[in-house]
């Protein structure tokens, strides 16, 4: 099993994010977003290369293999899930809660992600009863 560490999953978020919006992720794109420099976008996006998480080329920017892919998928989902749960049931204002919920994604273990989803989706279900 491959190690990617905090910073590496959020570089693959953005890649991910950019992908769904742009069709391509660009260096450029990706500095811009994360408000870093192209160098350390290029350091750290070669580090993903040989993780095998993402393929680049000059023409073509950044992609995602299955591998990274699925990793950018499962932080996505955390994240959603963290700031839903953060928002509609504990009330956290939006601004704070995207900061806690990217903060918390990499920290929980997803047994805990998964209660606090099921959790979510009891609520709801209860709420639709009513």
């Amino acid at each position: 099993m491959i190690t990617v560490t905090h910073a590496m999953e959020n570089y693959l978020k953005v890649i991910y994010e950019l992908i769904q919006l742009n069709g391509m992720a660009r260096v450029t794109d990706i500095a811009d977003r994360m408000h870093v420099t192209k160098a350390t976008v290029s350091q750290t996006t070669d580090k993903l290369v040989a993780l095998g998480c993402v393929k680049k080329e000059k023409s073509k920017g950044v992609w995602l293999t299955e591998l990274g892919k699925e990793k950018a998928e499962s932080v996505t989902e955390t994240f959603h899930i963290l700031d839903c749960f953060l928002t509609d049931i504990l009330g956290v204002p939006k601004d704070i809660s995207r900061k806690d919920a990217c903060l918390m994604e990499h920290i929980l273990n997803q047994q805990t992600i998964a209660k606090i989803n099921n959790y979510m989706m009891r609520k709801i279900a209860l709420n639709n009863e009513v």
